[in-house]
């Protein structure tokens, strides 16, 4: 049996497992770096072949795709004004 006046702290027991945790939180920062890069990577590929655009491109084109379609609308007007100014009165 161990009495308690016989328990000192093995100073070098302690500093090996506070190293061997310290190792351990290393491995693990590196490990979640390697993980993330990974997943952002397949994620990027899978973009990739998704043949997606981004949401700048998309935002650029639907504003000139509205601008379009509002010089459209008033060129389509302008015949119709054209027509109601040169019709002939034969009364």
């Amino acid at each position: 049996m161990i009495k308690p006046g016989n328990l000192k702290p093995n100073v070098r027991a302690l500093d090996d497992i506070a190293s061997l945790a310290g190792g351990a939180v290393n491995i693990l920062a590196s490990l979640r770096h390697q993980m993330r890069n990974e997943i952002k990577s397949r994620i990027d590929e899978t973009i990739d072949r998704l043949d997606l655009v981004s949401r700048e491109d998309y935002d650029a084109l639907q504003a000139r795709v509205n601008e379009l379609s509002e010089r459209l609308q008033k060129l389509e007007q302008k015949p119709k004004a054209k027509k109601s100014s040169g019709k002939k009165n034969n009364d």
